[in-house]
């Protein structure tokens, strides 16, 4: 049967070919739904932060960075690696001359065979993003990793946004992960530990990789010698308070047609926090859930990560405008570990429910406004106040009240030390010390 055509004869003639000679096919086994335990949530909420196992011993900040001779513009080159996941393998570029053995190990460590290429080999272009440019106000001549190698010689400063170092274990990407550049003697290295909590990365926070560096700063007190938040995750005053302007019926009614939404889409989907586990003990106990995210995930519209960008009518923030509570679950109870989640429902208009940071409360903007997971001994007493509240209006609009009062004064501190990205180059730059 080497044609078309016999196959379909074949086919059609109703004989089957045993299986003893050629496999047969069989249908895929449905994937199995994961399975939490009734009280897999308590060792989050409980037992206490899932952070507090790792040490901090030497992992102190490094405040200055210091140059030599008089002020004078700044090199500095931002190393955008990116962990494999997260990179285009169909947009390659080249790289500088002296970081290509750094890209071929690269390459052969994350990208194998996917590639298809032959040495010398290319990386994604989200890595060397740019040639380079001038920033804060021409005090700082930014660097791609496509430089040539004299402008590799005679950088200043190395900045890392974010390095995954050598992580091993469950919540791994893959192990060897950070594989740092070649270090001249002059060069000086900074370090923002800042975009994820240390209970998914440990390793990225001990202290004998952090000592590899000049400068470090982080979103734990442990490392952070100022606050150095993402813009695009606090929220402003203006926005949050935005909606004390609304009509009463936006609050209410119709304009809620969602009870409690929630986008979980950690790795894996098994947090250190048990955040996954404690929805599923609020929807066995009555309060329906609408996950959006990639786990847990029970409503597939257009919001869902996996439909193309261009084809979603929804996103985030409608899902968020249309539900009265949203769970703005962090992945981990790591002190300062603070994301846009619960800024982004109180934008919305939508009442937070949080998990996360044990001294949250310090930073939000009124803590009346948020409903505190920790205050409520189960989920199950949890699900009885949000049913008590969905029951009555005036109970539910008293978590709304706060827009009409002062912020506290550690949201208005959170505010003032945000910058485009967590210690943004402008702020690194700042705190040079030339010598």
């Amino acid at each position: 049967m080497n044609n078309l055509r016999d196959k379909l004869a074949f086919r059609n003639s109703g004989l089957r070919i045993p299986c003893v000679t050629q496999p047969c096919s069989r249908r895929p086994e449905p994937k199995k739904r994961k399975q939490y335990s009734k009280d897999a949530w308590s060792r989050g909420v409980r037992v206490g932060p899932a952070c507090a196992k790792f040490s901090w011993a030497g992992a102190k900040p490094k405040v200055s960075l210091h140059l030599r001779g008089p002020r004078r513009q700044v090199r500095m080159l931002i190393w955008l690696k990116r962990w494999p996941a997260m990179s285009n393998w169909t947009n390659l570029c080249d790289v500088s001359s002296v970081l290509q053995p750094w890209a071929n190990e690269y390459v052969m460590r994350h990208g194998g065979g996917a590639t298809r290429q032959t040495p010398p080999y290319r990386v994604p272009c989200d890595i060397a993003r740019f040639r380079s440019r001038s920033q804060c106000g021409g005090t700082v001549t930014l660097f791609g990793m496509n430089l040539t190698s004299d402008e590799f010689n005679s950088l200043d400063v190395l900045y890392f946004p974010f390095v995954y170092a050598g992580v091993t274990g469950a919540r791994s990407r893959r192990s060897d992960e950070a594989l740092l550049p070649p270090r001249r003697p002059h060069h000086l290295w900074a370090l923002s530990n800042a975009w994820e909590s240390h209970s998914d990365w440990p390793t990225s926070f001990t202290s004998s990789f952090l000592r590899q560096f000049n400068h470090t700063t982080g979103y734990h007190a442990g490392l952070m010698h100022e606050w150095s938040f993402a813009s695009e995750m606090i929220r402003s005053a203006r926005e949050v308070l935005a909606p004390r302007t609304w009509a009463p019926s936006k609050f209410w009614g119709a304009a809620k047609s969602v009870f409690v939404n929630a986008f979980f889409s950690s790795g894996g989907c098994d947090s250190a926090n048990g955040r996954e586990a404690y929805a599923v003990e609020l929807a066995r106990h009555g309060i329906p859930i609408q996950h959006y995210g990639r786990c847990l995930r029970n409503v597939w519209t257009a919001v869902s990560r996996d439909v193309p960008k261009e084809k979603r009518p929804f996103d985030k923030m409608a899902a968020m405008r249309a539900s009265l509570f949203s769970l703005t679950f962090e992945n981990s109870n790591c002190p300062y570990w603070i994301t846009e989640k619960l800024f982004d429902a109180l934008w919305m208009g939508a009442v937070p429910i949080y998990m996360g940071a044990p001294n949250m409360r310090d930073y939000v903007p009124n803590a009346s406004g948020v409903i505190w997971v920790d205050e409520y001994e189960s989920p199950n007493a949890l699900a009885r106040h949000l049913l008590q509240l969905n029951a009555s209006k005036e109970l539910y609009m008293r978590y709304h009240e706060w827009r009409h009062h002062p912020l506290s004064a550690g949201y208005e501190l959170m505010l003032s030390r945000t910058s485009p990205q967590p210690m943004g180059t402008c702020k690194l730059a700042e705190s040079i010390v030339w010598t």
